[in-house]
């Protein structure tokens, strides 16, 4: 658990990810149109957030939230149909410049983009619509070239609408509407079923290990060892 001494109101859609190395909690939250930097800390063996938080962005509608070793943050907006991307010097400066580095509009591959992943070479993505058509999972460049279609690629087709995704070393991991967990290789392939037993699986996390966690709407959180 984490305690919060800002003021910041977070809703309860948001979405947190840490960024180890920095002692830094990322949070998308689409009812603030923002994503939020904390810094932590911890005291007492309780792990605390420190001061007020960084806008790393605003006026989006960001559900989901990654963080590179890097320390660039990115993340979906599902309504402008789009991956953004902060980078982490601009973070450092104070500074933060959104940019759209992959948009619907010209990628035929985003379509209401939801779960996002990143391996400091590469950014993971799910669709909320028509995955068995654009892709389920789609991974692109974390620094696109000139012409971002080109370096895009469907990983897997098994699911119409995909929420969750996290990564492992070698697999991607992510989940449906249902009660699947599926896993893949990061280099595509035939997506296999990890998990049937989830009630309404939402995001996932991967223990570094041999656990991926799930957090399931119905069971509250749920696991599966891989």
């Amino acid at each position: 658990m984490v305690k919060a001494n800002s003021s910041a109101r977070l809703a309860k859609s948001a979405v947190w990810k840490l960024l180890h190395d920095d002692h830094q909690l990322y949070v998308a939250d689409p009812d603030l149109d923002k994503v939020l930097g904390y810094k932590l800390r911890v005291d007492n063996g309780q792990l605390q957030t420190v001061g007020e938080p960084k806008v790393v962005a605003s006026k989006v509608e960001a559900r989901w939230v990654a963080v590179d070793g890097m320390g660039n943050v990115f993340f979906t907006d599902e309504l402008t149909n789009v991956i953004m991307k902060v980078s982490s010097v601009d973070i450092e400066a104070g500074t933060p410049k959104q940019q759209v580095i992959y948009d619907g509009a010209t990628v035929t591959e985003v379509n209401r983009p939801g779960g996002i992943a990143v391996d400091n070479f590469h950014v993971f993505w799910s669709n909320k619509a028509t995955g068995t058509q654009v892709g389920t999972l789609v991974r692109g460049d974390e620094e696109p070239p000139s012409a971002p279609q080109a370096s895009v690629e469907q990983i897997a087709k098994n699911s119409n609408k995909v929420y969750g995704v996290c990564l492992s070393q070698n697999n991607i991991f992510y989940t449906d509407t249902q009660k699947f967990l599926y896993g893949v290789r990061k280099g595509g392939g035939m997506a296999a079923t990890i998990s049937d037993q989830l009630n309404e699986p939402r995001g996932c996390s991967w223990d570094g290990e041999s656990t991926v966690y799930v957090a399931d709407k119905k069971a509250e959180i749920g696991r599966a060892h891989v």
